[in-house]
């Protein structure tokens, strides 16, 4: 392999949701975040050069399926992903949250919602976590984050189950002062870098990343004594 293949072998295009502050956004045609920042990170130790193709979240397994990009990120894993994806290891954690009309206090757990009406991305870990968990809940499947945030601000939902770090940034933007903004996650959800079930070059992927990952969590371990 020449040294030019070589280079070219190491550069992967990653898809992205355009739309996900504060871990994925675009700002002056550059897409950078807190997830993003990490990944980067990442790929430096592992010899990988990452160019990001931001696209709306209904759109992503649809390029991933098209071929246009080797990888999604930031995703979390649930049981309909993993149909499609394999994962590399956590690279953050978040998790979801209630967001409900103010002055009402945000719920803090699942126990406290015991029914109602709740909007939450149809695409999200969260829809199918309250289908399994929450059946007695009235569930509105969206297409993006806001619609549920508005739904929540016209009383047509109760309550909006979002990412809590992403919900609460669009809350206070579009709907400052009306939404009670949630104080802790109901659930804990890791963020991973996913590859489609191909093997080859995706399988490359997952080993060099989950390397730099594991090898970053030795280095904050105190060898044993």
């Amino acid at each position: 392999m020449t040294d030019r293949q070589d280079e070219m072998a190491h550069k992967i295009t990653v898809v992205v949701e355009e739309s996900f502050a504060p871990f994925v956004q675009v700002e002056d045609d550059r897409v950078v975040g807190l997830a993003v920042d990490a990944l980067d990170a990442l790929a430096r130790q592992a010899g990988l050069e990452i160019e990001y193709l931001p696209a709306p979240a209904s759109l992503i397994q649809a390029i991933i399926a098209e071929g246009r990009a080797a990888a999604a990120f930031p995703l979390a894993i649930n049981p309909e992903r993993l149909a499609v994806f394999d994962f590399s290891d956590p690279v953050l954690v978040t998790g979801g949250g209630f967001f409900v009309a103010a002055p009402s206090p945000a719920p803090v757990a699942l126990a406290d919602l015991r029914a109602g009406r709740i909007a939450t991305p149809a695409t999200g870990p969260l829809a199918a976590f309250l289908r399994t968990h929450a059946p007695d809940l009235t569930l509105f499947p969206t297409g993006d984050y806001i619609e549920p945030l508005r739904m929540v601000v016209s009383g047509e939902a109760d309550a909006a189950a979002l990412n809590l770090e992403a919900g609460s940034i669009l809350a206070e933007r579009l709907f400052p002062g009306r939404i009670s903004l949630p104080a802790s996650h109901f659930l804990q959800l890791p963020l991973a870098l996913g590859v489609p079930k191909r093997g080859g070059e995706t399988s490359s992927i997952l080993r060099r990343i989950n390397e730099a990952i594991r090898a970053g969590r030795g280095a904050k371990t105190p060898d044993a004594e």
